[in-house]
């Protein structure tokens, strides 16, 4: 395979808990040769390079009961950064649904959630919802963060669903969050980032590295829309990744 790389280019990330898109969207496929993450937050943190869905690949539902779903889409309004409250009442959920089996929903907010809220995290197996465990070691999802990435397993067993009340959208592996109990405040989230974790780290090391290299022939094919964005449990504005691209 030829093509034409471009060179090995720096990009700091912006101190927010989950990395800018460093590669931006475009028409085209990009072949990802190599991508490095430094950590430089002065701790021990998770970090995570993620190759994040272009819109065209996602939906996302805001679910108001989980026993019987009353969906609304909200793909538009979250894909044009829409402020959108979530999680109003107990039971409320959030549905996304992907073409492709995912590993990482990040939500960004403009409002973060207070109160002590409970969420669980679900995949649907072709018969019902079952929990669906994270790998971030996380005291458990809150939202009351500005931004909260959520990293886990695809699953063996993660069937596509048929409906948004059976299984979630139709043709799409789909995970739902449902706040059984629900935030004091009700977080406004502007940003959904969905994607596939290509590498993660549990306790990088202070100036520690997380680095993918592909072979020449054998780069990561992003499809067109996609990007690259990296996942750091401790912002810090002087986190580092660095990545080869044609």
């Amino acid at each position: 395979m030829t093509q034409n790389r471009h060179a090995l280019e720096e990009f700091k990330q912006f101190p927010v808990v989950c990395g800018q898109e460093v590669v931006s969207k475009s028409g085209d496929h990009l072949f990802l040769y190599r991508a490095l993450l430094q950590n430089r937050s002065g701790a021990t943190v998770d970090a995570a390079i993620i190759r994040g869905y272009g819109d065209d690949a996602w939906k996302a539902f805001s679910l108001v009961a989980l026993d019987t779903p009353d969906a609304t889409e909200i793909t538009t309004e979250i894909q044009a950064n829409t402020p959108t409250t979530l999680f109003s009442a107990n039971n409320d959920g959030l549905l996304i649904g992907a073409k492709d089996q995912f590993h990482s929903v990040t939500l960004n907010a403009s409002t973060a959630a207070t109160g002590s809220p409970v969420f669980t995290l679900e995949y649907y197996n072709g018969t019902a919802y079952v929990t669906l465990p994270s790998i971030k070691v996380i005291t458990g999802i809150s939202l009351t963060q500005y931004a909260e990435t959520i990293l886990f397993a695809a699953p063996l067993d993660w069937e596509k669903g048929t409906t948004v009340a059976v299984g979630g959208e139709t043709d799409q592996y789909n995970m739902k969050l449902t706040a059984t109990t629900a935030p004091t405040v009700k977080p406004i989230v502007t940003e959904i980032i969905v994607g596939k974790v290509l590498a993660f780290q549990e306790a990088l090391a202070d100036n520690g590295n997380l680095e993918i290299i592909m072979d020449n022939e054998d780069p990561i094919v992003f499809e067109a829309n996609d990007f690259l964005t990296a996942y750091f449990a401790t912002a810090n504005p002087n986190n580092l990744i660095q990545f080869s691209y044609a």
